[in-house]
């Protein structure tokens, strides 16, 4: 944040803060985001051909949202539309589009940590598959394309945590809340304690 320094008539100093465009866009994001108790138990519907016109809108402004308040994954209800629609970073850094998602079991399970950017500050304990199989559907700018896999340890957490909000159900509502304390930290190049949890 950078600071100017304006003097008036009497010589009175005032300082007004600058927010940088990366601060900006994650005020603005922030305020697209619906707080987690207000999207407990509401479940979502599939995305059917009368929502084609807006699939494109939704996508860019959960992009949008992700990355600017550096989210590995969101569920459109969490930006107040009740679709069944998930964005959700991959390896390459890109976003997956997934409508209409089903998951299964596909392994043990594993206790973690998540975030959730309809919870910001808090983290929970919760137990997880390591792995899920699935079945969604793609979006091409024109048409659904179903698409099938397996995916295992973080990309299956993602998978888990954004189905969940599609049925109503959040971290806060299944998991265990975190001290702060004991979330996982460490120390960035210039000091600041940087949380080493994903938001989702």
């Amino acid at each position: 944040m950078n600071e100017t320094v304006e003097v008036d008539d009497r010589g009175n100093v005032a300082v007004e803060a600058e927010m940088t465009l990366e601060e900006k866009n994650a005020q603005l994001a922030r305020g697209y985001i619906v707080p987690g108790i207000d999207i407990e138990g509401v479940v979502c519907s599939d995305v059917t051909e009368e929502d084609f016109g807006e699939i494109d809108d939704w996508i860019e402004r959960m992009k949008f949202v992700c990355d600017s308040l550096n989210g590995a994954g969101l569920a459109l209800t969490q930006i107040g539309v009740a679709k069944n629609v998930i964005i959700k970073k991959n390896e390459k850094g890109e976003y997956d589009t997934i409508i209409n998602p089903i998951i299964y079991r596909n392994g043990g399970k594993v206790k973690t940590i998540e975030g959730c950017l309809s919870y910001p500050d808090e983290f929970y304990h919760l137990v997880r598959f390591k792995s899920v199989g699935y079945v969604y559907y793609d979006w091409n700018g024109k048409d659904l394309v179903k698409r099938t896999g397996k995916v295992k340890r973080f990309d299956s957490f993602v998978f888990q945590h954004e189905t969940d909000h599609l049925k109503g159900i959040t971290i806060a509502m299944k998991g265990a809340l975190v001290d702060a304390d004991k979330v996982p930290k460490s120390t960035g190049e210039n000091g600041e304690e940087i949380i080493r949890v994903p938001q989702l």
